[in-house]
């Protein structure tokens, strides 16, 4: 499997341990949808974590209920994972660019 679309499924705040361990046994991932869920920003560290050491090359974030709190993990994120195509447009954060979280 390289990629995995869990866009519209409902995902609930909290639900990222699960899918954490979903993620660590596809080790060929390299697109991950997770639009229009409830994931918060707590669910969105643990899911970078986790995906960390992989060579994702897209991820789909949009229309969650992200905020201003999740710049930080994925500056970090984005600071390993240069290549990344991201989205996530729609989110509650008040800018979205990239150079945002790159220098």
């Amino acid at each position: 499997v390289t990629w995995l679309s869990v866009a519209h499924c409902g995902l609930k705040p909290g639900c990222a341990v699960a899918l954490g361990q979903l993620v660590h046994k596809l080790p060929k991932l390299d697109e991950l949808h997770l639009e229009y869920n409830s994931l918060r920003n707590s669910d969105v560290e643990v899911l970078l974590e986790e995906l960390s050491s992989r060579h994702l090359q897209h991820l789909f974030l949009s229309h969650n209920q992200l905020d201003d709190g999740a710049l930080d993990s994925l500056r970090k994120f984005l600071s390993v994972h240069r290549s990344l195509h991201f989205s996530v447009g729609q989110s509650l954060f008040l800018s979205v660019d990239r150079s945002l979280f790159c220098s």
